[in-house]
């Protein structure tokens, strides 16, 4: 595609992107800067902030008793997610202060998935409460298009991890763990599964045996001064779906269960002739992968493409998925005119298409050749810049 084929503006968006997971420890926050020279030149990422908030109190107990006892009622479901989003919402709020920067100014759009209980979050009090255009709904519109809305994390660790010549994989270890297959030279063939118990029955044992005085395993120490029962561990060990076998070349880890030297030490034993590492080496932050790419699922929503359907699952239907709640009607037509200038003419049985390249601008580059503004808030008038940077998982 040449410039004189196209006569739309560069894409320029800034997007806060969240998650609460199983593990129910906080919850994390990205503020990400993605630029796209056309439709179909390679999106940018430039990870701006990140962190995590603890989540603690009264909330946190009433949110693990439904996880713990799987029961409950349409009103509490209904406060809880009032209570939830209000959490996020002045987390959020807190965490842009903190960082620096201003939510009307620097933000174009929140996306997050809520809490992982029963993809039941709130995005209308993401909104009411920050002023932000905000989106959601992502693994509800997944299981809307005949999937099971987990772990929906193929498109976003193809872009990152994807290798020409290498098998990858990228495993998240949180409450639950799952793990993404990237084939080597396929961007388009990955797919993604849940593996079993993550962090969930340690961070159980840790609050029972210490009566509630600590949340985590830290640095796994309670869990390598034990005894491991191996007559339990051999039995389960014994099922179908625990036979130690890869044929992968590199595993990127990401997630809480990542920092736990006794879970990395039994991969490699387990794994000798697979190069484990850390997402970071990617330029992902391990401890960030699901809020980035929830703000990446955000993006793909707004600008209205699908993301690439895994293989091996109940339905191959591509489709745009996510819930756009708005900001105020003249924010939100805004944002909706910068699209439209970046789409141009642009073939529209074509824009649905999925993103199959992206280059991870370091912090420290400077961007170059993208709009100066978008015209719904301010941003840098950084473009993307080829040094330094990843483009699907490699050095550009």
């Amino acid at each position: 595609m040449t410039d004189s084929q196209w006569n739309g503006r560069p894409l320029s968006l800034k997007v806060i992107g969240t998650n609460a997971g199983t593990s129910m420890d906080g919850l994390d926050i990205t503020h990400i800067h993605f630029t796209q020279e056309h439709p179909e030149a390679p999106l940018h990422m430039k990870l701006l902030h990140e962190g995590e908030i603890p989540f603690d109190g009264p909330l946190k107990k009433r949110v693990m008793h439904l996880i713990q006892h799987s029961e409950t009622t349409p009103e509490e479901i209904a406060i809880i997610n009032i209570q939830l989003g209000e959490f996020a919402a002045d987390t959020i709020t807190g965490f842009a202060k903190e960082q620096g920067f201003s939510l009307l100014n620097d933000v174009d759009i929140i996306a997050g998935q809520g809490q992982t209980i029963w993809h039941l979050p709130l995005p209308e009090m993401f909104e009411a409460k920050t002023g932000i255009t905000t989106l959601s709904q992502f693994r509800v519109s997944d299981m809307a298009l005949g999937r099971q809305g987990c772990p929906l994390f193929v498109a976003w660790d193809g872009l990152c991890a994807s290798h020409p010549t290498l098998n990858r994989a990228v495993q998240n270890i949180g409450g639950i763990a799952n793990i993404t297959i990237c084939p080597k030279g396929d961007i388009t063939g990955g797919y993604d599964f849940d593996t079993g118990p993550g962090n969930v029955f340690n961070d159980a044992a840790v609050r029972y045996f210490t009566n509630g005085e600590r949340k985590y395993d830290k640095d796994g120490a309670m869990g390598a001064a034990g005894k491991v029962n191996q007559h339990i561990v051999d039995e389960i060990l014994a099922g179908p779906y625990f036979s130690p076998k890869s044929s992968l070349d590199e595993i990127y880890l990401g997630g809480g269960g990542s920092y736990n030297p006794n879970i990395i030490n039994y991969l490699h034993a387990q794994l000798p002739n697979t190069r484990i590492a850390f997402l970071d080496e990617l330029g992902i932050p391990a401890g960030s992968r699901e809020a980035i790419d929830f703000g990446f699922k955000g993006l793909e929503c707004i600008v209205g493409r699908s993301l690439i359907v895994p293989k091996y699952v109940e339905s191959d239907r591509a489709g745009i998925i996510g819930q756009i709640q708005p900001r105020s009607a003249t924010h939100y037509h805004r944002l909706l005119q910068h699209l439209q200038r970046f789409w141009g003419d642009y073939p529209l049985e074509k824009r649905m298409n999925p993103v199959l390249k992206m280059v991870i601008v370091p912090r420290g580059e400077t961007n170059r050749n993208v709009a100066k503004s978008n015209g719904v808030a301010p941003v840098n008038g950084e473009a993307p810049t080829n040094g330094d940077a990843h483009s699907n998982g490699i050095k550009a």
